[in-house]
């Protein structure tokens, strides 16, 4: 089974193709274009993916992009209102023709490799973006059960030195069966010294995880490999 994985239409385009659970190529566009964070369609590193497993384009049976349009909808809405004033008219148009294209991107793919769409018979899937990076850490990894963490950006604000007391605060922003999104500061004397956004836990019992002495070990392969 080859599965290709796409990051569009956002900085650090790329491409990734997994045959049988197990990574075959990876590669970002600016490898190839030479344009540092390069956005857009990572055309170039889907057609090096494609080259070194040795298939075409109709041979795929999944393709994944790290983006959904719907997932976290209310916070999106939330962010424009409150900022409609400030964003130019150009930066919503692209926002919401990204948006589209993220939606239609068989057609988009079927373009660029000038074959027809029904000819693509893969499936195609909106991956939430940090489910995105929790699945490409652990479905071609050895470990066959994980405790798994995104976090999506930390800034830190300030200093921290020896006896300082540092203070947490933390919020849930959303929540389900299995995930958890959280965000939070950490503050010392009032001042904020560290800010987190976005991170992204799996929710599962500690008694589920692989044994200690076991992921110790799978960690030597992994870094023997």
């Amino acid at each position: 089974m080859y599965i290709l994985g796409i990051n569009a239409y956002h900085g650090d385009a790329a491409a990734a193709i997994v045959r049988d659970g197990r990574l075959i190529a990876a590669a970002e566009e600016e490898r190839f274009n030479r344009f540092k964070h390069s956005a857009g369609f990572p055309e170039q590193a889907i057609r090096y993916c494609l080259r070194e497993a040795g298939i075409g384009v109709e041979e795929l049976e999944h393709v994944g992009i790290s983006r959904d349009p719907s997932a976290h909808l209310h916070k999106k809405i939330l962010f424009a209102a409150t900022r409609v004033a400030s964003l130019a008219r150009s930066q919503i148009k692209d926002r919401l023709g990204n948006a589209a294209k993220v939606r239609d991107l068989k057609d988009e793919l079927a373009r660029v490799f000038g074959v027809p769409k029904k000819n693509l018979r893969a499936r195609f899937h909106n991956i939430e973006h940090h489910r995105a990076h929790l699945a490409s850490c652990f479905f071609v990894s050895p470990f066959e059960r994980a405790a798994l963490l995104s976090i999506g950006s930390v800034e830190f604000l300030g200093d921290v030195r020896p006896g300082d007391v540092i203070e947490l605060d933390g919020r849930v922003e959303s929540m389900n069966d299995e995930v958890a999104v959280l965000s939070g500061t950490a503050t010392v004397d009032g001042t904020v010294v560290m800010e987190a956004k976005d991170i992204m836990c799996a929710l599962i019992d500690a008694e589920t995880l692989a044994p200690l002495d076991d992921t110790q070990r799978l960690q030597g392969v992994m870094w023997r490999e």
